[in-house]
């Protein structure tokens, strides 16, 4: 009984340990989001654009296009797009209302990737917890934990 009690303990160190790890790793990716969602987009505003080339390979096109902007045309040449932009005429240009000749045609989804890191912050943290909790409240997880710990240890 001494030896699964000792390994019981040794378990549930670890699983303690892990769940530190889980925690100041969960709150990095919860601290990030973060900056993700108040990020503010430069590129706020959008009109239609003309394609005026399309060259393509088999990953991305290089599109050239113009846009105008309170009677100003601005023309953006080689820019790296999708596949789905091959033949296309018209483009949706995004371009920043500050500075309008700044411009993009993807604009990248900071707030969606912004909640997804908090739920991958969520994920991680509960694994972690419910590991802890199992290994501290079920007879003999926590030996099984550490017997399972040596082991990838051992073979790694």
């Amino acid at each position: 009984m001494g030896v699964i009690n000792t390994g019981n303990k040794i378990g549930t160190t670890l699983a303690g340990l892990r769940l530190v790890m889980a925690t100041v790793f969960s709150l990095s990716l919860v601290g990030s989001g973060t900056a993700l969602i108040l990020k503010k987009n430069k590129f706020t505003k959008k009109v239609k654009g003309k394609v005026t080339s399309t060259e393509c390979d088999n990953t991305q096109c290089k599109v050239s296009y113009e846009y105008t902007v309170d009677g100003n045309v601005h023309r953006t040449d080689d820019s790296i797009a999708p596949l789905s932009l091959k033949g296309a005429k018209a483009v949706d240009v995004s371009y920043n209302p500050d500075i309008p000749g700044e411009n993009t045609l993807q604009v990248a989804p900071t707030r969606l990737i912004g909640l997804a890191m908090y739920g991958l912050a969520l994920l991680v943290f509960c694994v972690g917890l419910l590991t802890y909790m199992v290994t501290k409240e079920v007879k003999g997880a926590g030996t099984a934990f550490a017997a399972l710990s040596a082991y990838k240890m051992l073979t790694n």
